[in-house]
This record gives structure tokens, C-alpha cells and sequence, in this order.
């Protein structure tokens, strides 16, 4: 196995906080010639395009493998990343106002050697948190030399300070402090966000101390698992840039406005799914067959297959050269 990947992202090298359940230090970058390209004000957006690259040199990004399924501390305890920024100014147009801040996720390319899997959910391999630094004077963090270090009186008088505070990121993509959506007064702020190597689905389990309960679903041509697509409701949180579709009369229509997406919504045993084959120009059932039927409508897909893995689904040593490549989109509204 190879001891060392490394991590490339969207335009400059820029500071790091260790948030980390067993990583030491970490680093991010940005490499886009377009400077500021990350900064954000009301009413627009900015696009990065991240990517976890194991030919990158010069970062400290240092994946080992580690499996997801045990607790904080353990050699297999998941690894944590802390990765890409945005700059916010938030201005609102008056005192009674505020801003908003929404972060929206594509979809993951993992390309490896010797192949590639394309459309892989976000939250089918990470567990993903904003991290909202304000430059208030007031926090408990100062950036000193590219690294945010804690604040130490007799050393950092009059350097700038930032508070540090972890939003859960909502299904419509709007960062929620707590329960309630997080409302951002008048003020610069910069949003990074944390990567932890473990699905969503099974990141309370890991909290729980479930780590039996703990699974991924590695794409394999030969697994004991299918992955059933679906029509589902459209999610910013990790459904952008999917193709979207309205449901008229029966069937879903392609629509850029559309309240829907087509995609993997649940893995099952592979003895348990109705599969059809082609015939005739139609389909019909059969145990030999490599397609499934979407529910709802009469539309027929082939079906990708998958291996159950006890934990963060590619942590073989197979993919320890992977590259991780998706989209994160930052937006400001006023409310």
C-alpha cells in the first residue's frame, strides 16, 4: 500500500484549523488562476472544483486506508479532512436583515487504475460539516502564518481573530446552526469544510459506538449488493448538477427547475431484486437478467452491483491512488 495520497483543490494555498479524530495536521489548496475566484457577496454564487489527487506534491494529505469502524484514537478510527474555503462578505441592506449562506455538492468522480466510477453520491462517501470563521475580534482562533492556532494573549495581540463554530449543511443546501437556520449579521466570514472518510448514513452509528452498523458500498461487477435507482426529490445538499425532471402525466420530463433527480436511492442483496432481461424489444423477469425496473414508472435501468464493506467503502489498498473529483457551490441570500 501506498503511505501517502495527497489533496489538490480550486485557487490558492490558504490556512487550515485541525479538526481532526486522528489526523495530526492536514493542509489545503486551491490551484485556479483566477484570483479571489472564491470570494462571495449577496446575491452570487462561486464554484470549486476539489479534487482529492494522489499526484499532487507538496500537501499533507495522508489517507492511509483508515476503515471508519472504530473509535477515536484506534489506528482504523475515520479519517478527517479539512478542505477548500470560501470568503464571504455579507452586507445586508439593513439593520433588521441578514444573510444566508447555502453550499450545494455534486456528485464524485473516482478515477483509479485501472478504471473510474462517475456519479457517486457525496454522502455515499463522506460525512461533510461547514466551518464558519468571522472576523470579528473577538473569537477564540487567530490565523497566524497560514495555520489558525489558538489564541494565546501575551503572543497575538493585535493580530485579527476568528470564532469557530460547526453547521450541519440541511438537504436544501442552507447551513443550520443547531436546529435553526444560521443567519449571518453584517461582517467577513470564510467558510472551509470538513470531510469525514464514512457515509452519511452511517456516521451516527459511528457516534453511537454502533460500529458493526457501520456500511459502505464499493462498486464491484460482481457484488452481493445492487444499488435501485429511483426518482427522488432533489436534494442541493448533494444532488447538483444531476439532471432533474418534473413528473407530468405519468412520466418524468427532463426540466432545469425540475424537483426531482434519477439516482441510486438504496442497496439490496442482489438475490432480493426483481431483474429483467431484454427481449423482443421489451423486457422480461429473469434470475440471469441485468436490469431493474425504476418504481412508478415503465422505464427500465441496468443495475450497478456493489460490495457491503464494514466502513468507508474504499479504503482498500487497490484505491489508495484514487482521485476524488466533485463540485461545491457557495451562494449568499439576503432574508
Amino acid at each position: 500500500m501506498k503511505g501517502i495520497t495527497k489533496i489538490a483543490l480550486a485557487i490558492a494555498l490558504v490556512a487550515i484549523l485541525v479538526l481532526s479524530i486522528v489526523v495530526a495536521s492536514v493542509a489545503w489548496f486551491t490551484s485556479n488562476p483566477e484570483v479571489n475566484a472564491n470570494n462571495v457577496t449577496l446575491d452570487a454564487a462561486r464554484t470549486l472544483i476539489v479534487v482529492f489527487d494522489s499526484t499532487i506534491n507538496g500537501t499533507n494529505y495522508r489517507y492511509n486506508g483508515e476503515k471508519g469502524n472504530a473509535a477515536a484514537g484506534d489506528v482504523n478510527a475515520p479519517y478527517v479532512y479539512e478542505a477548500g474555503y470560501f470568503n464571504a462578505a455579507i452586507h445586508p441592506s439593513a439593520n433588521d436583515k441578514r444573510g444566508r449562506v447555502k453550499m450545494e455538492f455534486g456528485t464524485v468522480l473516482i478515477e483509479y487504475h485501472p478504471g473510474s466510477i462517475s456519479n457517486v453520491l457525496l454522502t455515499d462517501l463522506f460525512t461533510v460539516t461547514a466551518n464558519c470563521y468571522r472576523e470579528d475580534g473577538a473569537g477564540d482562533y487567530v490565523q497566524v502564518d497560514n495555520l489558525f492556532v489558538p489564541y494565546d494573549a501575551g503572543s497575538h495581540g493585535g493580530l485579527t481573530r476568528y470564532s469557530l463554530t460547526n453547521y450541519e449543511i440541511s438537504n436544501d443546501g442552507y447551513l443550520m446552526d443547531g436546529a435553526e437556520e444560521a443567519r449571518f449579521a453584517d461582517g467577513s466570514y470564510a467558510f472551509t469544510f470538513t470531510y469525514t472518510f464514512l457515509p452519511s448514513a452511517s456516521y451516527e452509528a459511528w457516534e453511537d459506538g454502533d460500529y458493526e452498523n457501520i456500511a459502505g458500498y464499493e462498486r464491484s461487477g460482481s457484488g452481493d449488493y445492487v444499488g435501485v435507482t429511483a426518482y427522488v426529490p432533489y436534494e442541493a445538499k448533494y444532488h447538483y448538477g444531476l439532471t432533474r425532471y418534473a413528473y407530468s402525466e405519468g412520466a418524468y420530463v427532463e426540466s432545469e427547475t425540475g424537483t426531482f433527480v434519477k439516482t441510486i436511492s438504496e442497496y439490496l442483496p442482489y438475490s432480493s431484486v426483481q431483474k429483467y432481461a431484454q427481449s423482443g424489444g421489451g423486457y422480461v423477469s429473469s434470475e440471469s437478467g441485468t436490469y431493474q425496473k425504476i418504481a412508478g414508472v415503465d422505464e427500465y435501468v441496468l443495475f450497478p452491483r456493489y460490495n457491503k464493506i464494514n466502513g468507508f467503502p474504499y479504503s482498500h489498498e487497490r484505491y489508495m491512488d484514487a482521485t476524488y473529483t466533485f463540485t461545491v457551490v457557495c451562494s449568499v441570500e439576503e432574508v
